[in-house]
């Protein structure tokens, strides 16, 4: 099973590419944009948009731009990370950062967020306060991360803070976005954000834990964050952090399944099971731990 190969990526790698036609008004914007959008990524936030929209009764084709308008504010999320990490390797590749130099990354993270501000805005209040509202907690999970470098009192429930900020809210705000655009009802919105934060924090979990093993062979920081294993490894042998970790990813992906198997049976239910699972189980597969 990829994502990558399914439609709904291939709707969103179209409209990225008609966006790259559609900024020649910024030619130095327009060289570092393609650099961004050729360097791959497996789409995996934008594809949950389309897919929640569909699982809730809509059309993928009317989510796409909210698609891209979350993967433009993940990937400037991406780019601001490398410059406080002076990040070297992103996907196997020099970032924005080393490539391009600090003021350029600056410039184009301002650039995507203003894309994503503008493709948003076709859409309803309620799409973009969940797009503005995860933007605002990814910037304080920014914050709380920088911060927990010097904070000898950081425990678990800050880290748990920090990664629901971080990384699970824009998780979160895609899969509630799509369900808005499809039609989802206030409950199953309040479902979605759910799963979407327990992915999110299963898929933070697991990156930390390959970062923690020294399984990350394409991306490279010189500056580290404090992490769960580094947490728990205070207290545990690293075969006990590894197990640790691989328990409460697999509990945070069982509540996931839980909560979309609450969903009418469709292929894109089937779908969304799929991703998550692809953006963590199948990465413990990979690694041989399960």
């Amino acid at each position: 099973m990829n994502p990558c190969e399914w439609e709904e990526k291939q709707l969103i790698e179209n409209r990225l590419n008609r966006i790259l036609d559609e900024i020649d008004d910024w030619p130095h914007n327009r060289e570092i944009m393609q650099y961004i959008i050729r360097s791959g990524g497996k789409r995996t936030r934008s594809i949950i948009v389309l897919l929640t929209c569909e699982l809730t009764g809509g059309d993928a084709r009317d989510a796409v731009d909210a698609a891209v308008a979350v993967e433009f504010s993940h990937i400037a999320s991406l780019i601001h990370d490398d410059i406080l990490d002076a990040g070297k390797m992103r996907h196997g590749i020099p970032t924005i950062y080393e490539k391009y130099g600090l003021d350029q990354a600056i410039l184009i993270g301002d650039f995507l967020i203003s894309n994503s501000i503008f493709l948003g805005s076709t859409y309803d209040e309620a799409v973009i306060k969940d797009l503005a509202l995860a933007t605002m907690n990814m910037a304080e999970g920014e914050i709380l991360d920088t911060a927990s470098r010097t904070d000898p009192y950081f425990d678990e429930d800050k880290y748990y803070d920090l990664i629901e900020k971080k990384t699970a809210s824009l998780f979160s705000a895609a899969a509630s976005i799509g369900g808005r655009i499809g039609g989802a009802s206030e409950k199953e919105v309040l479902m979605l954000k759910e799963i979407g934060t327990k992915a999110g924090i299963a898929y933070q979990i697991l990156d930390d834990l390959l970062e923690f093993l020294n399984l990350e062979i394409d991306k490279h920081s010189s500056d580290a964050s404090v992490t769960l294993p580094l947490i728990l490894n205070k207290t545990m042998e690293e075969e006990e952090v590894k197990f640790e970790c691989i328990e409460r990813i697999r509990s945070l992906v069982g509540g996931c399944m839980d909560l979309i198997n609450a969903f009418p049976e469709s292929p894109a239910r089937k779908r969304l099971i799929q991703v998550i699972e692809y953006m963590t189980l199948e990465q413990l597969k990979d690694e041989c731990y399960l």
